[in-house]
């Protein structure tokens, strides 16, 4: 069974590794300086690639709330606020055990940063699947709409920018219980469909020939 290790990202010739394979993933070229300005998760194969991470940015100014209009006004001290971004994990680990490490290292890392007590993060509204995800913490919505264009990016787009509760992360697993428990237990593929067409096979092998 595949599994990934989760590492934490520091040296130079880290955060450039990451930014260029987060560049190939999600299209967005972060500034390698940006990864200072808090914690980077990586997530490596046994032969050492990158397969995913995330950033936990604790120290502003924060990219997403440079993104919202002039006009827009956030409800939030951005002292209380992390914002979480350049979160992407490859095709290949998105399922079975590896999906379930990722969270809940996630979840993990997150309920260790003692210092904010909401996170923001935002996502394309076009991106259903990472909705899906998020919609589990129960957040509130900031803002929708047109984001201004940033450092890195290649084209603005219409975005959810979130907000949700510490507690709500560390307990995402829970929330979300029946979705891992089924990554876990199925993967990509469920082994009862496999079952299925190798019956489906088997019997039309030994069908005798007309």
């Amino acid at each position: 069974m595949k599994y990934i290790k989760p590492c934490i990202l520091k040296a130079e010739k880290d955060l450039v590794e990451y930014a260029q394979k987060t560049h190939e993933q999600i299209g967005v070229d972060f500034p390698v300086e940006y990864f200072n300005q808090g914690f980077i998760r990586g997530c490596r194969d046994l032969e050492e690639n990158l397969v995913g991470g995330y950033a936990l940015i604790t120290d502003g100014p924060l990219r997403t709330l440079e993104s919202l209009p002039d006009d827009f006004k956030n409800p939030y001290d951005p002292e209380d606020l992390c914002e979480i971004t350049a979160l992407w994990l490859n095709r290949d680990s998105r399922h079975g055990l590896p999906s379930c490490q990722f969270w809940y290292q996630f979840c993990r890392d997150i309920s260790h940063i003692s210092s904010k007590s909401h996170f923001i993060y935002s996502y394309s509204l076009k991106n259903e699947k990472l909705r899906n995800i998020y919609s589990l913490v129960k957040p509130e919505v900031l803002y929708q709409g047109q984001v201004k264009k940033l450092v890195g990016n290649k084209e603005t787009g219409v975005e959810s920018v979130e907000v949700a509760r510490k507690n709500s992360f560390v307990y995402f697993p829970f929330y979300s219980f029946h979705r891992f428990a089924h990554r876990l237990a199925f993967g990509r593929k469920p082994f009862y469909k496999e079952l299925a067409q190798k019956r489906f096979r088997r019997s039309e092998a030994m069908e005798p020939l007309r």
